[in-house]
């Protein structure tokens, strides 16, 4: 006598599906599926440079031009640090234009913009999460990925994706937050090159979506014939560039949010021998062995013990050329411990002698893990006003 039982998930790609019925010993199961790929949001993927937030000003144009007439647009970001950077980006560009009719009195259920992550004042959910229902003024939010899940919101015209997330299946979700309503809509990719935690099918998407239609290589994952979107400018940023929807050419205008000069970032190089090189795999070698000895190895591989895959040490080698700094470390290696990225560093100038150790092993502020207990990182007018000045003095340094 079986038992019959039911595994429900609200995205999965093909190979996870796969995966379930294994563990699960699912003998020639009956597989329900709805299609993910909604045709009404135009997929979009545009590199920009790390900390260059002005890809965002269209949106600062969006908010100073229509106010509380807009449809929400929602900014995910992979991290609470960089929730906070872009919200002070926003607050500081709009000034007092953030505000319904530019409120002198600066009051909170005024604010255009908002926040929305895991430790963000209850009192402040609830002010986004009624603006995304059609009952306040809130019109733009930047947001982890703690704004989505169980919720809905019909109105969302632009998903925007400050970051890579983690996977395709967190782009998949992300996406599907817009244009529930049925109408036009749009999902943009900001890729930031920080690549930590971003997996191989991902960074392949980010790699690929000038040569190739962003929709068929991400649903692609999902389903096995996914269809893209006729006329080509509704369907994805490659698709635009090779639509011919009018006598053989396409007249319709790249959308603002793409209308972005791509900012590759500039590497500097040194010369590597196999003498070097070879030397290199060595300390890496005793490093990892020195972590395997200190480590209780059960039933899970060294890797996951350790954190320090041998793909790690042959990542090093093959980019030892560029190494310079804990930043290329982080968004191009499979680091997962900061205390790895030093390690890695202090044999890079042990070797060469070309990398000041004493400055990089002051960590920048980007790399330190934010207290996740602390709410007031978002949610008091200290740190509104500090990001004002910050803005403002820099500029000020500009000119």
């Amino acid at each position: 006598m079986w038992t019959p039982f039911l595994a429900l998930t609200a995205s999965a790609d093909l190979r996870s599906r796969h995966r379930v019925t294994r563990i699960l010993h699912m003998d020639k199961p009956v597989n329900i599926t709805a299609s993910p790929n909604k045709t009404n949001i135009r997929l979009g993927v545009c590199q920009v440079a790390r900390n260059n937030m002005s890809c965002l000003d269209w949106i600062v144009e969006e908010v100073k031009d229509k106010g509380t007439s807009m449809q929400p647009i929602l900014i995910y970001c992979p991290t609470m640090k960089t929730v906070g950077k872009v919200f002070g980006y926003l607050k500081a560009e709009l000034q007092s234009q953030a505000w319904v009719d530019g409120d002198p009195e600066h009051k909170i259920d005024n604010l255009l913009i908002g926040i929305f992550h895991s430790k963000t004042l209850p009192q402040n959910k609830d002010r986004v999460l009624s603006s995304l229902k059609g009952e306040g003024n809130c019109r733009v939010v930047v947001a982890t990925t703690a704004l989505g899940m169980g919720l809905n919101f019909p109105n969302v015209s632009h998903i925007v994706m400050f970051g890579a997330p983690g996977d395709l299946e967190a782009v998949v979700q992300q996406v599907g937050r817009a244009g529930r309503n049925g109408q036009q809509a749009h999902a943009i990719i900001y890729n930031t090159g920080h690549y930590f935690k971003v997996d191989k099918d991902l960074k392949e998407l980010l790699s690929v979506f000038k040569k190739t239609c962003i929709r068929k290589f991400l649903y692609g994952h999902f389903e096995t014939e996914p269809s893209h979107v006729e006329p080509g400018h509704q369907c994805c940023t490659f698709c635009h560039t090779v639509c011919s929807c009018s006598s053989g050419t396409c007249t319709e205008p790249t959308p603002n949010y793409e209308q972005i000069t791509d900012q590759p970032v500039s590497l500097i190089s040194r010369q590597v021998d196999e003498k070097n090189r070879s030397f290199i795999a060595d300390l890496l070698n005793d490093y990892r062995s020195s972590l395997i000895k200190s480590s209780t190895h059960l039933y899970t591989s060294h890797a996951a013990c350790t954190g320090f895959s041998t793909e790690l040490v042959d990542s090093v080698l093959a980019n030892c050329e560029h190494i310079f700094d804990l930043s290329y470390i982080m968004d191009n290696l499979l680091v997962f411990q900061l205390d790895h990225a030093k390690e890695i560093l202090y044999i890079i100038a042990d070797v060469f002698g070309d990398v000041d150790v004493d400055v990089q092993s002051d960590l920048d502020e980007s790399f330190s893990d934010p207290d996740l207990y602390f709410s007031n990182y978002f949610d008091c007018d200290d740190f509104v006003d500090d990001a004002q000045r910050s803005h403002v003095s820099t500029s000020e340094s500009d000119q």
